[in-house]
């Protein structure tokens, strides 16, 4: 356990904190959002899923900022390829 908090410890500092700042806030509003738009359902299942991919895009998001730039650009057609994959299934299954 102590290895884990040393290791999240270490995540944090060597992360860009301005732009984890500004995504915490920006996935914030959108949990308002969606809290605004689901309150007549008497339901908080969509408020708590946003809520948990909030904080699972920001644990990916402070995990990428810790990678190296330089050593994606060797990939890039891996990287491009899997971008186009959403972009591509949109056509066939998409509305």
């Amino acid at each position: 356990m102590k290895n884990l908090l040393a290791i999240i410890a270490d995540l944090f500092r060597e992360s860009d904190k301005v732009l984890l700042t500004l995504c915490f806030f920006a996935a914030g509003y959108g949990c308002i959002a969606v809290f605004s738009t689901t309150y007549y359902l008497e339901t908080f299942r969509p408020v708590l899923v946003q809520t948990l991919c909030m904080f699972l895009g920001l644990a990916a998001a402070a995990v990428i900022s810790t990678v190296e730039i330089e050593k994606l650009f060797k990939y890039w057609y891996l990287i491009a390829l899997l971008g186009l994959v959403p972009v591509i299934l949109t056509f066939f299954i998409g509305i």
